[in-house]
């Protein structure tokens, strides 16, 4: 088939069937964790079988990868459409709230998803692969992050007097841990959101 030639129908209903799965696989994996979600749990209640699941990925293991990559997918360049988004009056507490916003939205209303990856890797631990991917993972987002911090020195609402990547270290740490906090032990999640962001407003803001 040349570029630019229209999909096939079968090419069309192999990625929609690929796309459910994989966003079934997400809800699963947040509702009951990585660990005790079988094949037959993911497929449940999406109108295809175990034979569709294999067909588009090898295990469970591989349809993680697929799920990772997706909520990347949705995301999108979040920090360019932030910095898009940003005007003189903007304050680091409204540019916040929107980036989180926007991540719930992309995310389809699937949170936690740091508890998710601590089950996974308890799953994995021993398995350097997935050690190595993991940390692939975690520099591609954080170094989003880095880019975000960046876009909002630039546009003097975070300080410059610290480096932008150890800043979304703490960042990442702090929106994680606060996270896994909050499902812990059960916090309102009102008060969760005013934490974050106030939180984060504190770490860095210009006289951070």
């Amino acid at each position: 088939m040349s570029e630019g030639s229209t999909k096939t129908k079968w090419q069309v209903k192999r990625e929609a069937s690929r796309e459910a799965l994989v966003n079934a696989a997400m809800r699963r994996f947040v509702e009951q964790g990585y660990a005790r979600i079988r094949v037959e749990d993911i497929v449940e209640g999406t109108g295809y079988t175990k034979g569709a699941f294999y067909f588009h990925f090898a295990n469970k293991l591989e349809c993680f990868w697929a799920v990772i990559a997706h909520l990347d997918e949705r995301r999108g360049d979040w920090v360019a459409g932030m910095a898009e988004a940003l005007e003189p009056e903007t304050t680091l507490e409204e540019a916040l709230t929107r980036v989180f916003a926007g991540f719930e939205e992309s995310n389809g209303g699937v949170a936690s998803w740091v508890l998710v990856m601590i089950d996974f890797l308890q799953q994995h631990r021993d398995d350097a692969e997935v050690r190595a991917r993991l940390g692939a993972v975690y520099a591609n987002w954080h170094g989003q992050i880095a880019r975000g911090v960046a876009a909002l020195q630039a546009a003097d609402l975070v300080t410059t007097a610290r480096d932008a990547d150890l800043l979304a270290t703490e960042v990442y740490a702090y929106v994680q841990g606060l996270t896994a906090h909050t499902h812990l032990y059960g916090l309102e999640p009102e008060r969760v959101q005013a934490a974050l962001v106030d939180g984060l407003v504190a770490l860095l803001g210009r006289d951070g």
